[in-house]
């Protein structure tokens, strides 16, 4: 998945791997999904508008990627970055070691 998407810089980059099967882009801000669905022509990839702090903790996701916001409506506010390295953790699977 692919947190906070915007409109699809950092995906793009993931989806040169021929590893990635799936990608799941989700932002809050509806204009960056529909950039993004214009910037990201891939089969492998879902888009969601969503806010990324409210996905359910599914434990089912390889890998996430995100470029979070510390700000919201132009102050400064590190727990939207902090909230998003939670809601990531929640969406990864834990692997038995």
């Amino acid at each position: 998945a692919d947190l906070g998407c915007g409109y699809g810089a950092l995906a793009t980059v993931v989806l040169r791997s021929p590893g990635v099967t799936g990608l799941r882009l989700v932002d809050l801000d509806r204009r960056a999904v529909e950039a993004a669905r214009l910037n990201v022509e891939d089969a492998r990839v879902t888009f969601e508008w969503a806010d990324a702090r409210m996905l359910e903790d599914t434990g089912d996701l390889d890998f996430i990627v995100s470029n979070p916001p510390f700000h919201d409506g132009g102050a400064e506010d590190r727990r939207l970055g902090q909230a998003f390295v939670r809601k990531a953790a929640g969406l990864l699977k834990l692997d038995d070691v």
